[in-house]
């Protein structure tokens, strides 16, 4: 009799082409131990960074496969310099503010070769999209290109020089289209709900932020001067067609909250952070137009707290009907080449773990279209 194995998806690559189950150990399974083989999950080594006390809130593990290193005289690499200044940069950057990824980034990449490196990469990943025929490559050359950065970029975030911030945040806004476009051809998916044991693109969205905020005076001083923007402008919830629908989420928690005889943190950290999310949402449309759903999708994940964080963590309802409602927002970012899909993947995977009493909550979510 045939044994029985329960399917997975979540197997390395060299196991599913064998078509054997795979133990999913990491770095390396056992099934690729036995035959000698170079398992995929070999790009998860664990690397630390300084000052984190949460688990995973910047990248913890590295996002490439293991290559033999890039020669610096590719000439691939003039291909995909071209490319990025005449495609990527344009879909990094929003109108008005080009310069910053078509003229001054590269600039910056010109001193420093380690944010060359992540530059390429995403350049390369985003050929990839568009000439198909080529992805093996074209992959091959981002991983190879990855793998050599991100030893001098842990460097400089543990050494935290001024001097060097502008490189290394510069090649953090990178590494979040380099994670989410090689996920998904390498077969090991980040578009789930976040949780510790794997890197994760919010995660990492979450340690960006962080960066930011950790580092805005010395950035303030460089060349990211020209788009950072500190002043406070007033916030109406109701610029949001659709905050309406969201505040009758907020206002029956609320009501719940109240009627509890006991004090529930939890209830409490998830309503504080829906009317965060609520604030986010109405941004990309106020009048004054500073803020874009790219931006808002990066700024929300570094918005919320670690204790919201833990009820992700432990799959609460409520934490997971907020993320369900930050899905929209990826949804109309759906148009951005290493977005596409992102927002429909973590949904399905929060309506797959909610009971189905919770299910009529992110119906909404559900039923809003990707733009």
């Amino acid at each position: 009799m045939r044994r029985f194995h329960k399917k997975t998806r979540a197997g390395c690559r060299q196991c599913k082409s064998r078509r054997v189950k795979c133990g999913e150990q990491k770095p390396t399974c056992n099934g690729c131990k036995r035959q000698g083989l170079e398992c995929s999950f070999q790009f998860l080594t664990p690397t630390i960074f300084r000052n984190r006390n949460e688990a995973g809130s910047w990248p913890t593990r590295d996002i490439c496969l293991r290559a033999d290193p890039l020669p610096s005289s590719d000439a691939r690499a003039l291909e995909f310099l071209h490319h990025y200044n005449q495609k990527t940069s344009t879909t990094l950057g929003r109108a008005g503010k080009m310069d910053l990824w078509l003229i001054i980034i590269p600039r910056i990449a010109l001193s420093h070769e380690f944010l060359m490196h992540g530059l390429l990469a995403v350049s390369a990943l985003h050929l990839s999209t568009l000439q198909p025929s080529r992805k093996e490559e074209l992959v091959n050359f981002a991983s190879k290109s990855e793998s050599l950065a991100l030893p001098t970029f842990r460097r400089l975030v543990k050494r935290n020089d001024p001097r060097d911030i502008s490189a290394v945040f510069a090649f953090a806004g990178f590494v979040i289209p380099y994670m989410l476009a090689v996920s998904g051809v390498l077969g090991v998916s980040s578009m789930g709900i976040p949780c510790l044991e794997d890197p994760h693109w919010f995660l990492m969205a979450r340690g960006l932020i962080e960066l930011l905020r950790e580092n805005w005076s010395a950035l303030e001083q460089g060349p990211f001067a020209t788009v950072l923007e500190s002043t406070a402008l007033p916030v109406e919830k109701s610029w949001n067609p659709d905050d309406a629908y969201l505040a009758d989420v907020q206002t029956h928690w609320e009501k719940q909250r109240m009627d509890r005889k006991v004090v529930d943190e939890g209830l409490d950290e998830c309503i504080k952070t829906f009317d965060e999310l609520r604030r986010v949402l109405c941004l990309p449309f106020a009048p004054y137009q500073t803020f874009t759903i790219m931006s808002a999708v990066y700024f929300w994940p570094g918005m919320v707290s670690q204790e919201y964080m833990k009820l992700v963590y432990e799959r609460r309802p409520e934490a997971l009907v907020v993320l369900a409602h930050y899905c929209v927002l990826l949804k109309q970012a759906d148009w951005v080449w290493f977005l596409k899909g992102v927002g429909v993947k973590l949904l399905n995977a929060i309506e797959e773990e909610l009971d189905t009493e919770w299910k009529p909550w992110i119906q909404w979510a559900l039923d809003q279209p990707c733009k």
